[in-house]
């Protein structure tokens, strides 16, 4: 069996993370792919995410119709600040035989050596990197693998401006995803914020 792990803060998830984990589903033969959403990224300790509640609503609806895409709620309901070896160990109690494949941007991919147990985390996930806009792969970097496709310039951060500026994201987000951004008025003032 072989199970890839996606995480982020997905604040919001939008349809370029779709897209990277229908490539990596294509391209590694997974088997299932698990979004894991971070409670506090250790990188991102800065920055106040929107409440957990509302970031697991809007991945539920983005993936709700693809049937190898799932949740882990492993790192929301755990708290505290995420850490990647720690939901490594889990899906490898929870999963022994399987091939993990950890599905990381480039960006992290340069990141990894201040990552805590960075060795353990090459040892125990093969990792599937996409590239990110100004952010090249650099092939002598950690063992790893190139998710092949289209670069598209989406991210979150402008996602949250441009509806923060009453700017239009339909097509940037699932419809799903775009109604509850609406509905919950998510982005547009800081009382849905941790």
């Amino acid at each position: 069996m072989k199970i890839g792990i996606f995480g982020g803060s997905f604040d919001p998830v939008h349809k370029v993370h779709l897209r990277i984990a229908r490539e990596a589903v294509r391209q590694f033969s997974l088997d299932r792919i698990f979004f894991v959403p971070a409670f506090i990224p250790p990188h991102k300790r800065e920055r106040r995410l929107t409440a957990a509640i509302h970031r697991l609503n809007m991945l539920k609806k983005a993936v709700a119709k693809t049937e190898k895409f799932r949740i882990s709620r492993y790192e929301i309901s755990r708290k505290g600040v995420s850490y990647t070896i720690e939901t490594l160990r889990k899906f490898r109690k929870r999963f022994p035989s399987a091939e993990l494949i950890l599905i990381i941007g480039s960006d992290s991919l340069e990141q990894i050596p201040a990552w805590k147990d960075a060795d353990k985390i090459i040892r125990m996930a093969l990792l599937a990197v996409y590239e990110r806009s100004g952010c090249p792969i650099d092939a002598a970097a950690y063992p790893h693998r190139r998710i092949q496709g289209k670069r598209f310039e989406v991210s979150s951060t402008a996602i949250r401006k441009q509806v923060e500026m009453k700017k239009p994201v339909r097509g940037l987000v699932p419809e799903s995803v775009w109604k509850y951004i609406k509905d919950k008025k998510l982005y547009v003032h800081s009382s849905t914020m941790i």
